[in-house]
C-alpha cells in the first residue's frame, strides 16, 4: 500500500508543474503580471480563417496575404518606437517540419548572425501545438533590438511564426509581456 502513495506523490508535483507553464510567458520566463486594462478591441480575422486575435482599437494594423503567406503586424503607435512592441503574426503554407533538426539549423544561424549575444530557445506548446521560440538580442543601427520568434507547426505542414520586436533597453521584458497577453488572447486554427 505504501507504494501506491509513493507513486500518488511523484505523479501530483508533475502534472501541477506541467500545467504551471501552458502560458507562453512562463515558457519563455518572462516575470509577466496579467494586467486587465479596460480598452476597447477590434476582432482581426485572417482573410482565410486561420487565426484571429483581439487588438486593441488605437493599434494600428496591416494584413499582407499571397499564397504562401498570410501575415498581420500591429504596434501600438501611439508610443514611441522604443516604448512599444511590433508584433508580425503569420501562417506560412511552404512545406515545412518545425521538429528538432528545423530548431538545430535556425539556432546554429543565429550564432552565426549573433555571435556575441545570448540566445534563449526551447521547445513549447500552445494551443495544442508545437514548435520553438527564439528569443536574442541584436544590434539595430541606432537602437538595440530585441525578439522573440515562435515557429509552431500547423496541420499540413504550413507552421505559424510569430514576432515580438522591441527597440531600446527599458522596459523590455514589459513591452514583451503585453505582446504576448494578446497573443495569448488569439485563436490559431
Amino acid at each position: 500500500m505504501k507504494k501506491h502513495y509513493i507513486l500518488y506523490f511523484i505523479f501530483i508535483p508533475i502534472t501541477f508543474t506541467s500545467c504551471s507553464k501552458n502560458k507562453l510567458s512562463d515558457q519563455i520566463n518572462l516575470n509577466c503580471n496579467s494586467k486587465s486594462i479596460s480598452q476597447e478591441f477590434k476582432n482581426c480575422k485572417e482573410p482565410n480563417g486561420h487565426f484571429e486575435i483581439n487588438l486593441p482599437k488605437h493599434f494600428k494594423r496591416e494584413f499582407f496575404v499571397s499564397e504562401h503567406e498570410s501575415r498581420l503586424y500591429f504596434a501600438d503607435t501611439t508610443k514611441e518606437l522604443t516604448a512599444t512592441a511590433i508584433t508580425d503574426v503569420g501562417i506560412y503554407f511552404n512545406k515545412k517540419n518545425i521538429d528538432v533538426a528545423f530548431f538545430n539549423e535556425k539556432l546554429k544561424t543565429l550564432k552565426q548572425e549573433h555571435p556575441n549575444q545570448k540566445i534563449q530557445a526551447e521547445e513549447i506548446n500552445f494551443q495544442n501545438k508545437t514548435g520553438f521560440y527564439f528569443y536574442f538580442n541584436a544590434e539595430n543601427e541606432n537602437f538595440q533590438k530585441n525578439r522573440i520568434e515562435i515557429f509552431l507547426q500547423n496541420k499540413n505542414k504550413s507552421y505559424y511564426l510569430i514576432s515580438i520586436d522591441t527597440y531600446g533597453e527599458q522596459k523590455t521584458e514589459e513591452r514583451f509581456c503585453e505582446a504576448l497577453d494578446i497573443i495569448e488572447k488569439s485563436y490559431f486554427y
